[in-house]
Formats: structure tokens, C-alpha cells, sequence
């Protein structure tokens, strides 16, 4: 399967990716230092998926055995599927996780780790997502989930998910990356690990 990053500054499912590296997005998180901003989260083209992100493996995100951490994994999960129910919203509803059941097939020890969403239905009061998630330096599946989200009218002061455009900061190609984009990853036991 052919997998496209997007550019910095595009724009998919209601946030627009700011720049690291000049070729990769994280999601539009850095209003007032977002921790989901600090995960590196990225927006890949995947043909036939509502919507889907990746999630680069470093140190700052793997276990103690050198695979993706699990609640990391469920995070993107969770992420990528709400914001494929934001894309159908209307003006004035927002979602909310109801369920997630998330089934750990393999770890995500090379990555990065890349989550697929797709819609599965769309009711008047919830929402049921299918994320799978592979570990795409070694084409394996990783996990499975079925999400279920409940639709709920936006209440006062609080942001749809097209609000969130303008929240955004557009990166720009000559920003050095995050720091933690450029440790290379150490697999435990190796003679570089620490």
C-alpha cells in the first residue's frame, strides 16, 4: 500500500499540519502547548481511509522492551478516529469517545506506527469508527479498534473542530525539527543503547 505524508500547512480533517522537517505535519495541537503537540502525530494520505495519521517511533515514546508505549498507541488511536467523526460533523456538534475497544496484535518496534481510520457508520446520536494500526517499517498489523462516539450538541464557549483551523500554526521547511525527532532510536541490549 502506498502511503503520502502531507505537506506543511495542508490542511485534512480540520487541522491544518504544521511543518517538521519540511515534509511531515504534526497535528495542529501548539495552542498553548498542547501536550498531543509533543507526540509528533502526522497526517499520511492513505487511499480509501477517512482519515489517518502516523506517529514516529523514538525514545521519548517507546517501552521499557523498545515498542511503541500501549497507552501512546491507544492515543493515536483515539485521535485519528475523532478527528474522521469531526470531518461529518455538523456546525454546531461535537463528539465524545463512548467506547473503544482496542485489541494489541504485535508491538510497534520499528515504525512509525500508522493508524487507518474508517467510518463504519454514522447514526443521529453516535458514531462507530474501525482504526487499524500497522508498524510500517515492518508491514505488520499492530492493532485493531473499534470506536464508538456519541455526538453532542457544542456548548457555549467551546471550539467545533473547524475552530481548530485557526488555532493551527503553519511550520515552515527551514524550522529545525523537535528534539526528540532527532534521537535515533536505540533498541534495547544494542551497544548504542544507553
Amino acid at each position: 500500500m502506498k502511503y503520502t505524508l502531507l505537506m506543511a500547512g495542508e490542511r485534512r480533517g480540520g487541522l491544518m499540519t504544521t511543518g517538521v522537517n519540511g515534509h511531515r505535519g504534526e497535528v495542529g495541537y501548539e495552542h498553548d502547548g498542547h501536550v498531543l503537540g509533543h507526540l509528533a502525530m502526522y497526517d499520511v494520505d492513505v487511499p480509501g481511509a477517512d482519515l489517518a495519521m502516523a506517529l514516529p517511533l523514538t525514545p521519548r515514546v517507546t517501552n521499557n522492551r523498545g515498542g511503541l508505549q500501549g497507552g501512546l498507541l491507544a492515543t493515536l488511536v483515539d485521535v485519528t478516529a475523532g478527528r474522521a467523526v469531526g470531518q461529518g460533523l455538523a456546525e454546531r456538534d461535537s463528539a465524545a469517545t463512548a467506547d473503544m475497544n482496542l485489541r494489541f496484535l504485535s508491538a510497534v518496534t520499528v515504525g512509525p506506527a500508522l493508524a487507518v481510520a474508517r467510518v463504519l457508520r454514522r447514526g443521529r446520536s453516535l458514531v462507530v469508527v474501525q482504526v487499524d494500526v500497522r508498524d510500517v517499517g515492518r508491514d505488520v498489523l499492530a492493532a485493531i479498534a473499534t470506536l464508538t462516539f456519541a455526538i453532542l450538541p457544542l456548548r457555549a464557549g467551546q471550539l467545533s473542530s473547524r475552530d481548530l483551523d485557526g488555532l493551527a500554526t503553519p511550520g515552515r521547511a527551514d524550522e529545525d525539527p523537535p528534539h526528540h525527532l532527532e534521537e535515533p532510536m536505540r533498541r534495547p541490549g544494542s551497544e548504542d543503547a544507553r
